[in-house]
């Protein structure tokens, strides 16, 4: 049972602005009845690791917030000297910062391509940063990432306007895993199936394998 509470808190504790329990029973790593995910979710409650708000089945639930250390005294951030520097210039009280007018001339100096702010290995450095997750990958990685995701959230609001009550937590698990939501009827799970068909094909690459959608 802890094993489950705890699953269910990292669930809840990944939805700061409150999760119904349909959603959280749709997302479970093995399926659980709604009472007994109710259950779990009352002893959950009772501990103080969640907090809950709605009635029936309008009830969400939501995680607690840390509280601040006994001793009133917040977790510091490891700072340099600049970096020690500049907090206590920004936090000095605004009437006693010195006024500094605008250098006009900073921008007007500026030539494009020629013109640098950053020292060149400096410059070299964030470029290799920026480029980690592009080494090695196809043209239209990115691109497709952007797509997939566009074509979940396509499929899902299309047929919410049919009337179909799959939330969109559901309709991603069933898109990106093939698992359909206990409790849901074949005609609502085949009309996101095919709703999200038509624009898969216009993909940038094609997929190599589809899953098997079980409902």
């Amino acid at each position: 049972m802890a094993l489950k509470l705890d699953e269910i808190a990292r669930i809840i504790g990944r939805n700061p602005s409150g999760v119904p329990i349909r959603d959280i029973i749709a997302v479970l790593s093995t399926p659980m009845s709604h009472r007994m995910v109710q259950s779990r979710l009352s002893r959950l409650e009772e501990m103080g690791s969640i907090l809950s708000f709605g009635e029936k089945s309008a009830t969400r639930y939501y995680p607690v917030i840390p509280p601040e250390p006994k001793d009133g005294k917040k977790k510091e951030i490891i700072l340099s000297a600049l970096g020690r520097e500049v907090k206590e210039l920004i936090s000095s009280p605004t009437n006693s910062r010195k006024p500094v007018g605008y250098d006009s001339d900073f921008l007007g100096e500026y030539v494009p391509n020629q013109t640098k702010y950053l020292p060149e290995d400096l410059v070299q450095e964030l470029h290799e940063v920026g480029q980690v997750e592009l080494i090695d990958l196809p043209a239209g990685t990115y691109v497709r990432k952007v797509l997939d995701r566009l074509l979940i959230d396509l499929a899902w609001n299309s047929s919410r306007l049919e009337g179909n009550i799959y939330s969109l937590l559901e309709t991603e698990r069933l898109l990106e895993i093939g698992r359909g939501t206990r409790g849901r009827e074949s005609r609502e799970t085949q009309m996101i199936i095919k709703s999200f068909a038509p624009g898969s094909e216009y993909s940038l690459h094609s997929q190599k394998s589809v899953p098997s959608f079980v409902y």
